[in-house]
Order: structure tokens, then C-alpha cells, then sequence
């Protein structure tokens, strides 16, 4: 049987966007054309056009459905929640919550996932120096001396 190919595999999960850069892949994701997108941004067509080549460049996607996959495999897209393009989106899948700008991080899906996997790590190395007997850990003094 076989497999089937890594959908993530040419995306550059790391890559980070502008702000006009993600209205634009926000646009996109849900479906709309250029022409849509440049009427409703005010902007030539052509230069809609030469934007999502660029966009497409910098995530690795080789077509506007790879920026979609791109787009939920970093978190900024979440099924069930509609929001508008200018909106940043709840991370509580389920709530529909709209966040002020100021509200929102500007680290990646990958980036928190890196921070994750750090903390835990750290919290690894704490369990296992608290499971030592307190006589022998880092820095003890024994009282009696």
C-alpha cells in the first residue's frame, strides 16, 4: 500500500509573515479570487497576482492549496471559528472569541512548539533533581554541621 506523501513536507513552518501578508493568505484560504481580493483591498489585480507569488515563495507552497494546508499547520486558521481577514482568531478552537490585537503573540506554531517542548524538558530536569534525597542535591547544607 501505499503511503501517502507528508502534506507538510515543502512548507516552511517557520516562515513568518507581515501583517498584509496574512490578511492576504486569510483572504485565499477562504476561497476568494484576485479579483475578489484586489476589489476588496483596494489594489490592481496584477499586484494581488504578484503578492501571492511571493506569499506562496516565502511558505513553500507551490499552489494556493498548500498555503491553506500552510495556513492551518501554523495556527492561523482555525476550523469553526470565522473571523474577518483584519481579525486576529481566537487559539480556543471552539469559542469564537475575537482577540484585540494587543491580546495576540506573534510567535508561530512552531515557535510555541519549540517553547513547549523546552519547558517540559526543564520541568523533567526539576522532577528528576526533586526526586533526588535532599542530602544530595545541589547546594545542600546540612544543618547539623
Amino acid at each position: 500500500m501505499l503511503e501517502s506523501p507528508d502534506r507538510t513536507e515543502r512548507l516552511d513552518l517557520d516562515a513568518v509573515l507581515s501583517h498584509t501578508e496574512l490578511v492576504l493568505a486569510r483572504l485565499i484560504s477562504r476561497g476568494w479570487t484576485n479579483a475578489e481580493i484586489a476589489a476588496h483591498l483596494h489594489r490592481s489585480c496584477a499586484g494581488i497576482r504578484s503578492q501571492a507569488s511571493t506569499l506562496l515563495r516565502r511558505t513553500g507552497a507551490r499552489s494556493r492549496t498548500q498555503l491553506v494546508v500552510w495556513m492551518y499547520e501554523t495556527g492561523h486558521v482555525i476550523p469553526g471559528i470565522a473571523a474577518g481577514p483584519d481579525t486576529p482568531q481566537s487559539p480556543q478552537p471552539g469559542k469564537g472569541t475575537v482577540l484585540r490585537p494587543e491580546q495576540t503573540t506573534v510567535m508561530s506554531v512552531p515557535a510555541l512548539r519549540r517553547n513547549l517542548i523546552t519547558a517540559r524538558n526543564d520541568l523533567a530536569a526539576l522532577a528528576r533533581l526533586l526526586e533526588q534525597p535532599a542530602n544530595h542535591r545541589p547546594g545542600h547544607r546540612d544543618p547539623q554541621q
